[in-house]
């Protein structure tokens, strides 16, 4: 891609933050034993298989810290983040979460924006100017052909211009100066759509309805000052614009591995993957030296068979499409592998429950350019009401909004993930409301909740239908609800005994 320049510097500091990436030397190598194929299905069908066929990287990693005094034992969550060979690895040992990053995750140095070419010259206050619009699109409207509703500067790119948090759509205009001639990488992440600029040439597309999602894209470019233009739409839901840059050197000799760089308790420490063999040692060597290798684990109960008394939802055989028939969304789709597919819409089951202890596996698909709610996402609904959160939370310190969390009511206590492309269990023991002669509450409902057999809620009371149930008040009964979030997300063996 080739860019004209205007005069001869860049910028770029973004509360929608352009991430820009300096490449230096052509093109990241990646060890052979890491190498990385994250824009592949890893299957003919095109479903994600397998794990190891896309990412050699990301998974839960075993092993210790090692001090001369002792040797301490270790749990490492390898993770994929948007961005051309980006992990996290959180180490967890002794109570303590240390947190690395690889690739391009390192952090470098903020590059300002300015509305003016001037003012990128001179360096002057950093903004940019926005023209804000009204409408409902489900893709980057063609704003020649509107009128904005108003315009100004601003900071840069600072969604609080809107006059409405749904319905709206804004472009951003300015100036970014790049210091030295390079290969850049630049990133935008949005919810809902987004698309950055330079000059005439498009750089990075992030259009269309979708949660939190990241997109990069890179160019050549000779030092010199350039015009940027990022424009964003919201339909509706939450709304999130942010554009940023690392500046990262890359790596000439593969044989190394990836590296990995990291801060804990004050003190730096850099790593390196090879092999699938993450050693980490500290700039103060008396602190030690984490060694640690890839493992694989199996969820607790997957595959369990059903008592007796159950009532099978989704039968499960190794090698044999599920009856769907206990299901009403005629979308949903049975396949090979034993398991049901996420189709267009919620499912609901035929017939409704109350109390019940159920048992449901999940598959969650590998997102690594998508965040947040827009990874991997769907939900279990006790009654129709009641959610427990499905999302590819692996790694993550567990918020409200992550897996196994009741949804908007509790976090779970500890984050009991496993990564995408594993099947995961939901052993929920649920007891529903009990209601007066009146209709009136007497007792909430409570669920207890154990994910791939570690307990993540204990009698947990909900005081209401969850955040996006649909539904208002309480029940006595009501179907069991899987939702569609527009993920390709996989459940098999459900099933549940129904308690008095």
């Amino acid at each position: 891609m080739r860019l004209t320049t205007i005069t001869s510097s860049l910028t770029a500091t973004f509360v929608l933050t352009i991430l820009f990436f300096v490449l230096q030397g052509a093109t990241m190598l990646c060890p052979r034993a890491i190498a990385v194929e994250r824009e592949g299905t890893g299957s003919k069908t095109g479903l994600q298989d397998s794990l190891n066929d896309l990412d050699r990287v990301s998974g839960n990693y075993v092993g210790e810290l090692r001090r001369a005094e002792r040797t301490i034992p270790v749990k490492g969550k390898m993770f994929a983040m948007p961005g051309k060979d980006t992990y996290h690895c959180a180490l967890l040992f002794e109570g303590k979460r240390f947190l690395l990053t690889s690739g391009f995750g390192a952090a470098g140095k903020e590059l300002p924006v300015y509305a003016t070419a001037e003012g990128a010259a001179a360096g002057g206050e950093r903004s940019v100017r926005y023209a804000y619009y009204e409408g409902t699109w489900e893709k980057l409207p063609d704003f020649s052909q509107l009128e904005p509703m108003k315009v100004g500067t601003c900071p840069p790119f600072d969604l609080s211009v809107r006059g409405r948090n749904d319905h709206f759509a804004v472009k951003f205009t300015g100036f970014i100066r790049v210091p030295e001639d390079g290969q850049y990488l630049f990133s935008i992440q949005s919810d809902d759509g987004s698309r950055l600029v330079l000059g005439d040439d498009f750089v990075v597309d992030n259009d269309g309805l979708h949660g939190g999602l990241r997109r990069t894209g890179d160019t050549e470019l000779k030092a010199g000052t350039y015009p940027v233009t990022v424009t964003f739409f919201e339909k509706e839901g939450g709304e999130e614009l942010s554009v940023g840059y690392l500046k990262h050197a890359i790596e000439q000799e593969a044989s190394k591995g990836l590296k990995f760089v990291g801060r804990h308790e004050g003190v730096a420490w850099e790593g390196r993957l090879k092999d699938e063999t993450l050693r980490v040692t500290a700039e103060d060597p008396a602190r030690g030296e984490f060694l640690l290798k890839r493992t694989w684990i199996e969820a607790e109960g997957a595959g369990m068979k059903p008592p007796k008394n159950a009532v099978i939802l989704l039968p499960f055989k190794k090698g044999r499409a599920p009856s769907l028939d206990a299901w009403i969304n005629p979308s949903w789709e049975a396949l090979a592998d034993g398991s049901m597919l996420v189709g267009k819409g919620d499912n609901r089951t035929r017939e409704r429950f109350g109390s019940c202890r159920l048992h449901v596996e999940f598959l969650i698909p590998y997102q690594p350019e998508a965040t947040g709610q827009g990874r991997g996402n769907s939900g279990v609904y006790l009654m129709d009401r009641y959610e427990v959160q499905v999302l590819d939370s692996f790694g993550l310190v567990p918020q409200m909004g992550d897996c196994g969390a009741v949804y908007g009511v509790a976090p779970p206590k500890t984050n009991a993930c496993l990564p995408p492309l594993t099947w995961q269990t939901y052993d929920i023991e649920f007891r529903a409301p009990k209601m007066g002669p009146g209709g009136q509450l007497v007792e909430k409902p409570s669920l207890t909740v154990r994910q791939n057999g570690i307990l993540i809620h204990e009698n947990q009371p909900v005081p209401g239908p969850t955040t996006a149930s649909g539904n208002k008040g309480h029940a006595i009964k009501g179907p069991l609800k899987l939702q569609d979030h527009g993920n390709p997300v996989r459940y098999r063996n459900i099933w549940l005994v129904e308690l008095d």
